[in-house]
């Protein structure tokens, strides 16, 4: 029996690449209406203002920072007392350097 991955290149192998990353839709939009997703890099401007990923941690959507140890806050929590002003500047996998700044 083929893997679901597996019918997915029978079909079109040359439009897929084995390297990708499939990313949860968190439900949330930034401020300029981008859907926000886990692995995404979020910078907020208001509340705690600093670059943060989004990761799936214990069962909800939180948001971490390496600066910032064994402290992940929960998304919805900044989320509510900003309104839409955080905004996805990219992801960890494509720009794992967002965060050194």
């Amino acid at each position: 029996m083929m893997e679901p991955w597996e019918h997915v290149q029978a079909i079109a192998p040359a439009h897929f690449e084995k390297d990708w990353m499939v990313s949860m839709f968190t439900g949330l939009l930034d401020k300029n209406g981008k859907d926000i997703y886990e692995g995404d890099v979020i910078e907020a401007k208001h509340w705690a203002p600093m670059r943060y990923v989004v990761e799936f941690v214990e069962g909800g959507y939180c948001l971490t920072n390496p600066k910032i140890k064994h402290s992940p806050i929960d998304i919805n929590l900044m989320y509510s007392s900003l309104g839409c002003a955080c905004e996805v500047i990219g992801n960890i996998y494509e720009h794992s350097e967002l965060l050194t700044k």
